[in-house]
């Protein structure tokens, strides 16, 4: 009897956990549209956090004037000849996934011998969702 019941339940767990992960898999991963903004066009007090944060590596999200900015920062490296790749910005419609790769000087690239502090700045439609930095 005991042998029974707990197949029974095993069983029905099974069942549960399978059509749960289901619905997770369901979930629609869509692109979304985005610019990457120039230096010049970054809006000021964006512009004064990222500099006050340029040192270490850092991650900023903020809505302004209708839009929203997407800052991934790699901190401070020894030389120039870095730049930045976006990988992905996606949403599942409650959270906005973003993901960068930082692309070192190639060898035997010039590179000018000064610290530099790469980041990306990308723009795109206001948002509710919650920004994941990859």
């Amino acid at each position: 009897m005991h042998r029974a019941l707990i197949i029974i339940i095993i069983a029905i767990c099974l069942v549960t956990t399978a059509c749960g992960r289901g619905d997770i898999k369901g979930t629609a991963v869509s692109d979304v549209d985005y610019t990457v903004v120039d230096k010049a066009a970054i809006p000021g007090e964006l512009a004064a956090t990222i500099d006050a944060r340029k040192e270490s590596d850092f991650e900023i999200s903020a809505c302004i004037d209708g839009y929203t900015y997407i800052v991934k920062g790699y901190g401070k490296q020894p030389t120039g000849g870095y730049s930045i790749r976006v990988d992905r910005l996606q949403t599942d419609g409650t959270d906005m996934t973003f993901a960068t790769t930082l692309i070192g000087p190639s060898a035997g690239e010039a590179v000018n011998k000064l610290a530099t502090y790469p980041y990306i700045v990308i723009k795109t439609e206001t948002t509710d969702n919650n920004i994941l930095f990859e």
